[in-house]
């Protein structure tokens, strides 16, 4: 019998958080869930497997009165990758133009 593996399921999803009461405030973060989910059954066994990244989004704000604030929450590993990729590129073309110039130096002499 022919081992059968389903389609990967696409998982996208937005998750509150529970509800925290700081003061007289309450507040409630909310994240995104995301990935793939997906099964393999054949005679010998059986297995599953996901991958998923949980990415905060924000936080809800809710005071007394009932009036809410949204808080966007700012991804610190995605600014902090964006600044190192960056940086390599510009060490990258300056290694490059730095070579160009000692070749050019030696084609002279």
């Amino acid at each position: 019998m022919p081992e059968s593996a389903s389609k990967p399921t696409k998982i996208d999803q937005q998750l509150a958080g529970p509800l925290i009461t700081v003061g007289r405030r309450t507040v409630q973060p909310l994240t995104r869930l995301a990935g793939q989910h997906s099964e393999n059954n054949g005679p010998s066994g059986g297995g599953a497997g996901a991958w998923v990244r949980l990415t905060p989004l924000e936080v809800i704000v809710s005071d007394p009165a009932g009036a809410e604030r949204r808080i966007a929450v700012i991804n610190p590993t995605a600014r902090i990758l964006g600044g190192m990729a960056a940086l390599a590129a510009f060490v990258a073309a300056g290694s490059a133009v730095l070579i160009l110039i000692a070749r050019l130096r030696e084609r002279r002499n």
